[in-house]
């Protein structure tokens, strides 16, 4: 039952032995700051109520299960369906509806079907939605995408910094696709300046070898506020080798020794995981990506346009170093 806001107010007077408030409280005062608090709170009790009893662990034989979450429906469910990475579960209800939680419980919307679906089904990663309709004896392929929200603090930014479009790019220094879009997003720039800003992100892909040196070494030159001379330096490499990141880092004239110790920091592998996170929509990896990052030592190989790179990078990468080692020994015969 939801509390009277008044009479939680009236309750905590009574128990109250100085003088009673005055008839026109102001917003900020402390007893009206009280009573909102009271409120909450006894908003929110039911819930933690529930939460609790659902974590109840049960036992038979020798299957034991636990109930992580339970949340109510508007209407009767019909059918159910989750993504196999069972980060989205999708459910049909009998109020012609799709409700769409996350597996943490949040809903991430619904949608109307038409009348008489009787079942459903989805891709793998629940990007098509199957519907089958009993009356019609039809079935539906729906499309179906997730607007996610991406952090872009502290992020470089090209064009008005108030734009009301943002383009949120990732992208990754050694791929060539990603350097034949840099022309496109300069001429989207100049036709709208006003309209557009661009947010740069990073994702360096496992199997260009230097591309995570790279975006390493761009964080770190944002560090000095030349980002995005270092950014336009390293798209213009036509030819990649070890000594790319820090020639490119001298010619933009960067602070070496600070360049060297942004390079090898935590911050900067940080934020590095952070980006990639963000291109996945998994924000609980932000960490265990940071931690796959960080340099083992003894394990560092190559000069300083390297730092932070360590074996079991990937199989890619493996064989495109090991391809590398077989060109400069020919070359040297």
């Amino acid at each position: 039952m939801r509390p009277d806001p008044a009479a939680a107010g009236a309750g905590r007077r009574t128990s109250n032995s100085g003088p009673p408030p005055a008839a026109a409280t102001p917003q900020g005062h402390p007893r009206t700051m009280l009573k909102k608090t009271i409120l909450a709170v006894a908003l929110l009790l039911p819930l933690a109520a529930q939460a609790q009893e659902i974590k109840k662990t049960n036992v038979a034989g020798d299957l034991n299960w636990t109930v992580q979450a339970s949340w109510p429906l508007p209407a009767k469910p019909l059918d159910l369906v989750h993504s196999l990475d069972n980060k989205k579960v999708f459910i049909l209800t009998a109020d012609n509806k799709v409700h769409i939680f996350a597996a943490d419980g949040r809903k991430l919307g619904e949608m109307e079907v038409e009348p008489d679906t009787v079942a459903i089904d989805i891709a793998p990663r629940g990007e098509m939605l199957y519907l089958i309709n009993g009356r019609t004896n039809t079935f539906t392929a729906m499309d179906i995408g997730f607007s996610q929200q991406i952090d872009i603090t502290g992020a470089p930014v090209r064009g008005k910094v108030d734009a009301p479009v943002t383009l949120v790019v990732f992208s990754d220094f050694e791929c060539p696709w990603c350097g034949k879009l840099e022309p496109v997003l300069a001429q989207l720039l100049a036709a709208n300046p006003d309209k557009v800003r661009v947010v740069f992100k990073h994702l360096p892909l496992p199997m260009h070898a230097q591309a995570e040196p790279a975006a390493l070494a761009a964080i770190a030159a944002q560090r000095q506020g030349k980002f995005w001379e270092m950014h336009d330096g390293l798209f213009m490499t036509q030819q990649w080798t070890p000594n790319t990141v820090t020639e490119t880092a001298t010619r933009v004239g960067l602070d070496m020794t600070r360049f060297q110790a942004d390079l090898n920091s935590q911050e900067t592998r940080m934020q590095l995981a952070k980006d990639r996170a963000d291109a996945q929509g998994e924000e609980g990896r932000v960490h265990r990506n940071a931690q796959k990052g960080r340099p083992r030592h003894g394990r560092r190989r190559g000069g300083p346009g390297q730092a932070g790179r360590r074996k079991g990078r990937g199989d890619c990468a493996k064989k495109a170093e090991a391809l590398r080692a077989v060109r400069a020994r020919a070359a040297g015969r």
